[in-house]
């Protein structure tokens, strides 16, 4: 007999095994699908879906037995997702920059020409041009506080005391620039609600 997601998730929030195991028969491909969109690698693919599988193991406790599983699965692996990206630096510091003369000519148009180039790089490169655009165009003090806060990972205190304002100010400029990108990333369609 075949279990409903409702009674898989109440058996994950038990903590039993058997709803692990049917959780993750249910939803690894889609998993591993979401991390290959980001990582382009199998084995690095396969590592993040085991460190989602971690996580939701590790949060099962807060798992809402009436509320579909799936949005709160998609949002744990895109959050490792972006975590591994940013933690092995595969995502390229250059958020203050000027479009020279190379980048105009390293449009995507060009890239579809050159054959060595993936359809999973493509992707990859835009939504990081994209995300880029997008971080240079938040106002100037957001900008400076969301650079120096998750490029420069400096704390919320070396923010404030380099800046000279108030660290609650820092704090909230943070979480605006991190609401403006997701408006304008969920816009772009490259983050899903």
């Amino acid at each position: 007999m075949e279990l409903s997601e409702k009674e898989i998730l109440r058996l994950c929030k038990d903590g039993k095994r058997k709803g692990f195991e049917l959780l993750y028969k249910k939803y690894e491909k889609y998993i591993y699908s979401v991390c290959k969109r980001y990582v382009f690698s199998k084995e690095d693919a396969l590592d993040l879906l085991q460190d989602v599988f971690i996580k939701i193991f590790r949060y099962s406790e807060s798992i809402e037995e009436e509320r579909p599983a799936l949005p709160w699965i998609k949002k744990i692996t895109i959050n490792i997702c972006i975590n591994y990206l940013r933690d092995t630096k595969k995502v390229n510091n250059r958020i203050y920059f000027e479009p020279n003369e190379k980048d105009k000519h390293n449009s995507i148009e060009n890239k579809v020409k050159c054959i060595k180039m993936t359809d999973e790089n493509l992707i990859y490169k835009d939504t990081k041009e994209k995300l880029e655009v997008h971080i240079n165009n938040l106002p100037c003090e957001i900008k400076k506080t969301f650079v120096l806060r998750h490029i420069k990972k400096m704390s919320y205190k070396e923010i404030s005391e380099y800046l000279e304002i108030p660290e609650g100010t820092v704090k909230t400029y943070i979480h605006r620039g991190r609401k403006l990108l997701r408006e304008k990333l969920l816009k772009d369609g490259i983050l899903e609600v």
